[in-house]
């Protein structure tokens, strides 16, 4: 180590180093730096492709079981969710009568910790349509971060949608025969 050389404790590990440690400082300003280096060519910067779509939502109407109130949401179509669940915020705003489950449900973020939201404590029976697809199907109730509808894995195993992932759309043609179809009126 030199005179010159200090010894720095920084937060940012990177950045120890002194400048006049690294670099004959005499060469900095005789300007030694070949011409070629010095001149810097400006280009635009490349064109950002447009944002793609990361995620698969759904315009659908959910109906309660037993007033028949109903709401259109978007719903998201989530394969790393395991059930249906539907936001708190939509039940209190709907009046919404919700079922107590008889044992809180723990809910576990991706990477296995539990969700600060709490445990899922209640369900609701909702029928949901989705173009001339309808079901009943029962929903937990819980906080939603961005979406009011969470269609999960087990709903996408059971009807086995198909999903055209460059445009978004989704086609349920291969229902089990208990999902009905809505009559034309």
């Amino acid at each position: 180590m030199t005179a010159r050389s200090k010894s720095y404790v920084h937060s940012n590990r990177f950045s120890v180093l002194n400048i006049e440690d690294v670099c004959d400082q005499s060469a900095i300003k005789k300007s030694v730096i070949p011409t070629s280096v010095q001149t810097v060519r400006v280009t635009a910067a490349p064109k950002r492709r447009k944002r793609e779509r990361k995620t698969l939502d759904i315009e659908v109407v959910l109906k309660t079981v037993d007033t028949g109130r109903g709401l259109q949401a978007k719903a998201l179509i989530d394969s790393g969710a395991t059930g249906l669940f539907v936001d708190k915020s939509v039940v209190a705003a709907n009046g919404w009568n919700t079922r107590p489950l008889s044992r809180a449900i723990p809910i576990r973020n991706v990477d296995g910790s539990e969700n600060v939201t709490g445990p899922i404590t209640s369900e609701i029976d909702l029928m949901i349509f989705f173009g001339d697809h309808q079901e009943r199907g029962t929903f937990y109730v819980t906080t939603l971060a961005s979406h009011s509808i969470i269609l999960g894995h087990d709903w996408l195993v059971h009807h086995n949608p198909e999903i055209d992932w460059r445009t978004g759309q989704v086609h349920m043609r291969r229902c089990p025969k208990a999902c009905r179809k809505k009559k034309d009126s």
